[in-house]
Formats: C-alpha cells, structure tokens, sequence
C-alpha cells in the first residue's frame, strides 16, 4: 500500500455520515491514529512500530481474536445509527431517499476500510540506512490481522454476517442489512434479547437458556393466557401486566425465558430487574422509552 492508498483510506474514514460514530470506536479510532502518524510522519519507524502494535492488541483485545473485517461487520450490525432507526420506522424507502444513500456510500467507505491487510501498512514503511536492523525484522515479522474466527453469535445473526462476508460492495448489502433492523432493532436491542438492570445500567446477556415453549410440558391453559397477552402487547392491542407466581420449579423462569426466544424476531425484549433495584425502576423506564 503506497502512501496515496492510506490517504484513501483516511479520507474513507474522515467521509463517514451515519456511521460517524464507528470513528469513536477504539479500534477504528487506533487505526486512523496509524495511518495518519504514517503519512505525516514518514522514516519515523519506532514509533510506527509501537502504534501499529497498540492498533493490532486493541483489535485483539475488543474483537476477541477476530480479523479487521470481521470486526467492522459486527459494528455495522449493532451500531445504534440514524439508518438503523429510520428503516425500523419506515418500512417502504424510496430508492432514493437521502439516508439510504448516505448509508449506501457509508457502506463504501467501510468496506475500504474493512479491506485493509497488515501487509498494505508493512509496503508503506520506508526503511532508511539508519534504521536498525533488528527494526526492519521487526516490520518484517509483525502480526497480521487477516485470520477470520468463530464470532460465536447468535445462529440469527449468521446469515447477515455471511452476507458481508462474501460480499466485494458493501453497498449492495443495504437491503439486506435494512431488512435485518427491522427485524432485530438497533443498538443493544439487536445485539441482546435479555438485559439485567443493574440500578444504573444495562447489561446484555451474552448466552440465553435456549428453552422453547414446545419443551414445557403442563399448565397449557396458563401458558396460552400468556401467550396470548404478550402477542397482543407486540402487536400493539391492549395488553395487561402478568404476575406469574407458583411452587419452585413449576415453570415460572422457563416459560419466560421461553416466549423472550419464541417472539424475539417479534421485537420482543425482556429487562429482569432484580428486588434489590425495583426503587430504580423509573429508571429503567426513562433508559428505555425512546425505543
């Protein structure tokens, strides 16, 4: 990678719009702190050196392992964004429709950037005559980041992922990535199904009790007066509240857990606030109510 392909690469990053917000991200934002220090500051290899290290551990560390490209993927997936939102609100987009084609060109840009190969940053490294050897080894045996993983999400996900992962134009994958936020939501709401309010915060649980309501067995009168209620909740009819209450072990947890896996794709989302957080409860309800 020449010097006027980092620019290209800075300058995919600097023309993000709905997706500005990846820029923040601390791997996104080590990057661009690479290649900008290797434009403007050329032959200064030691410090190149340590930034791309703290670039390839941050990856590491957040990615859990993962390539580059990967990475983006799932930051575009459950990134909260203008986009997001607004294909959730509006189901039928005109082609051109000033955010779609904002994302469509968002989406260019990334795949640029996502493209990026640890050997394109080690081509652009000038090694000078005063350089130290064990310094050019050194640019010689980095690690790359190209080696793709296991992201060990959700089978859900596994079909939009495998949709970007095969794709050369982002940008042809709008559809798809809209119709996956209509479906899962945006932001932590398509990330998680399940939360546990803290008192201050919630948290996404990583791995649900994959329970279904075919597995319980008994109490089908009970079970269907929930099922119904909580339809009528989704789809936006009068819904009441539910105390479910009964003997240790009769089904109270799992038939929860059950219908959060069973309607999901629905938008449903569960929140367990636990008795030592219920005085936060308004809380909870002023975290939540603009989703």
């Amino acid at each position: 990678m020449s010097i006027e392909s980092i620019q290209e690469t800075r300058i995919a990053m600097e023309s993000l719009g709905i997706y500005r917000g990846l820029l923040q991200d601390p791997v996104i934002k080590q990057l661009k702190t690479l290649l900008g220090y290797i434009e403007d500051n050329p032959g200064k290899n030691i410090e190149i050196l340590s930034l791309y290290n703290e670039f390839y551990h941050t990856l590491m560390e957040k990615g859990k392992g993962c390539s580059l490209k990967d990475y983006m993927i799932v930051k575009i997936l459950f990134q909260d964004n203008l986009y997001a939102r607004f294909v959730q609100e509006n189901p039928h987009i005109e082609p051109s429709n000033h955010i779609r084609l904002a994302a469509i060109e968002d989406l260019k840009s990334l795949f640029q950037i996502a493209s990026l190969r640890s050997k394109d940053i080690k081509k652009s490294i000038i090694i000078g005559e005063v350089d130290l050897e064990i310094v050019a080894k050194k640019f010689d045996n980095l690690p790359s980041w190209e080696a793709s993983k296991d992201l060990k999400l959700e089978e859900e996900y596994r079909q939009i992922i495998k949709i970007f992962q095969t794709s050369r134009a982002w940008d042809m994958c709008v559809y798809e990535l809209g119709d996956f936020h209509r479906k899962n939501g945006s932001g932590m709401w398509a990330r998680f199904k399940g939360f546990i309010w803290e008192g201050e915060t919630l948290q996404g649980v990583m791995s649900l009790d994959p329970i279904r309501l075919s597995n319980l067995i008994g109490y089908e009168l009970e079970r269907k007066k929930i099922i119904d209620n909580t339809l009528a909740f989704l789809k936006g009819y009068p819904a009441n509240n539910v105390l479910l209450y009964g003997g240790r072990g009769t089904g109270k947890s799992s038939t929860v857990k059950a219908l959060l896996n069973e309607y999901y794709d629905q938008g449903l989302r569960i929140i367990e606030i636990s008795k030592d957080h219920l005085d936060t409860f308004p809380k909870v309800i002023r975290k939540i109510k603009d989703y």
